[in-house]
């Protein structure tokens, strides 16, 4: 989330370089996520690999067409996916 909300930054000040760099940043991110995945665990780690795959999509549409939409849309994903797993976090604790 923070890289995206900085390739934001970078996205409005025009610095297209430092917005891909961040980007990329962020694709290797969420490969890290995918890659990390147990299958064993279910539908649960098919529904986050398909998610997270359909974000690492939306990143690189944001470099190829150096446009920083498709970012916001990532971050509200991952925003969301953050509270779900605080709360899950709360809740057993």
């Amino acid at each position: 989330i923070g890289f995206l909300k900085q390739a934001q930054k970078a996205h409005a000040e025009k610095n297209y370089a430092v917005m891909n760099e961040l980007l990329n940043k962020v694709q290797n991110v969420l490969w890290e996520l995918t890659t990390g995945l147990n299958y064993e665990a279910g539908e649960i780690a098919y529904n986050l690999d398909a998610l997270y795959n359909y974000m690492i999509r939306r990143v690189i549409d944001a470099v190829y067409n150096n446009t920083i939409e498709p970012a916001h849309e990532v971050v509200g994903y991952l925003e969301e996916l953050r509270e779900t797993w605080q709360n899950i976090l709360q809740k057993q604790s």
